[in-house]
């Protein structure tokens, strides 16, 4: 009876989307053979425990896997055992391996970990066309995977509880996961209210209906309570994620930024141009003070702020440091790169790019006249505190002749003793 409600659950969810479940087998040494006897294709996810990194990128092959569902020649695994592991030649995780039909020895996958990279090389290395295979950039989840997705640390996620009238909001958010495809920060995970054992602890009584688990340790969810458009979507993931995505998944010029910083680079231009006459260990503190609030995940480019920042301080010339660096960045930028380190430079730019922005306002003031230092909120004397600056700096005459004689002034009834110190000239 358990076994005929589990088959009715299946083909109810598979009823009520275009979407499969996928089937990722666990492999070992003890099963390799059997579960890869007659396969034409072999793509293995070698992991360990604990391994951070893994179970941020499993879900975009759990992802790939949807799309072979029913292609009973194809295996997608997931191998933990030391021994096949091993005998894989695995040394780094994550890994992924693959077989073509009657070779034995592993191939080492090389290109990112995403839908389209692995889609890709499977298209080129496959004796097959798959090119009418659709591609699927939400995950799929169900009680067996649920845990192992929702659980994943330091990944924001956005998920979409469906039933059978959600064509509209289940394709909203395959566009969406389209967009943030490589993007390891976010997934898209989609689940069935034919889940129950899963749907029942989320307390939802009305569906569709989307949650949001910030990027924290914990599984921490909270209801969505904007609407299902599009754009407010992208805007809220833009929002809350610093991803930086538009419409057309092309990053913003300002991904990669990080605001405090960014404000801190405003208040600093001035001193960062004059680097080498300024206190740099105290700025490179300060600077310091605001990393060490920055998120974990927005690290990477905290750490680049802080590189740009320091380099500074070791040079004693802004000119130079920036220079520099847009040479490094353009230069790889001009390489055919994978998607992803592509991302990566293209942020480092859009963080230069700041940093010479206000460069290029200060020296534009400069130019201009103006005073860069009160521009920047450092306080500057007046003209008229100037004035009484120097009169309180003027040597007092050493000529006993020439020294002033005070007047004396009879005090009339009521007026106040006149100041004994007080000299008038």
């Amino acid at each position: 009876m358990l076994l005929q409600n589990a088959v009715l659950s299946v083909f109810a969810l598979l009823a009520c989307s275009n979407f499969v479940l996928s089937k990722i087998i666990d492999v070992s040494d003890e099963n390799f053979s059997k579960v890869s006897k007659k396969k034409s294709f072999i793509m293995i996810f070698a992991t360990e425990k604990d391994c951070r990194e893994c179970k941020r990128l499993f879900p975009r092959f759990v992802s790939v896997a949807q799309a072979f569902e029913g292609k009973d020649d194809v295996l997608f695994g997931k191998v933990k055992d030391r021994s096949l592991i091993e005998a894989f030649n695995i040394t780094k995780f994550p890994t992924i391996v693959y077989f073509e039909q009657g070779n034995a020895e592993p191939v080492h996958y090389k290109g990112d970990i995403s839908v389209d990279s692995i889609f890709e090389k499977m298209k080129k290395e496959m004796k097959k066309d798959i090119s009418l295979l659709k591609r699927q950039y939400t995950i799929l989840c169900t009680y067996e995977n649920f845990k192992d997705i929702i659980e994943t640390p330091s990944q924001f996620k956005f998920l979409l509880i469906f039933d059978d009238e959600s064509k509209e909001e289940i394709k909203m958010m395959e566009d969406l996961a389209k967009i943030f495809k490589n993007d390891d920060d976010i997934i898209f995970p989609l689940i069935s209210v034919k889940e129950r054992s899963v749907v029942r602890n989320f307390g939802a009584q009305n569906f569709p209906v989307l949650y949001w688990y910030p990027n924290v340790n914990k599984a921490v969810k909270k209801m969505y309570g904007g609407t299902f458009n599009i754009n407010e979507l992208l805007g809220f993931i833009n929002q809350h994620t610093s991803i930086g995505r538009q419409m057309n998944g092309d990053l913003r010029t300002d991904s990669g930024q990080i605001d405090e910083f960014n404000k801190f680079i405003e208040d600093n231009t001035f001193n960062f141009q004059q680097a080498a006459s300024v206190n740099m260990a105290l700025i490179q503190k300060q600077a310091q003070e605001i990393a060490d609030s920055i998120p974990l995940f927005r690290q990477r480019y905290t750490d680049y702020y802080m590189t740009l920042i320091n380099g500074i301080a070791e040079s004693g010339n802004l000119d130079e440091t920036l220079d520099n660096e847009q040479t490094e960045v353009e230069t790889e930028l001009a390489k055919k790169l994978r998607p992803k380190r592509k991302d990566f430079f293209q942020r480092k730019k859009n963080i230069l790019d700041k940093f010479m922005s206000e460069h290029s306002k200060l020296l534009a003031q400069i130019m201009a006249g103006d005073n860069p230092m009160a521009m920047q909120g450092i306080d500057l004397p007046t003209e008229e505190q100037k004035q009484d600056t120097k009169k309180d700096k003027k040597p007092k005459s050493k000529d006993p002749k020439k020294a002033a004689k005070p007047t004396k002034k009879k005090a009339d009834k009521g007026d106040k003793k006149p100041d004994a110190k007080k000299v008038e000239l």
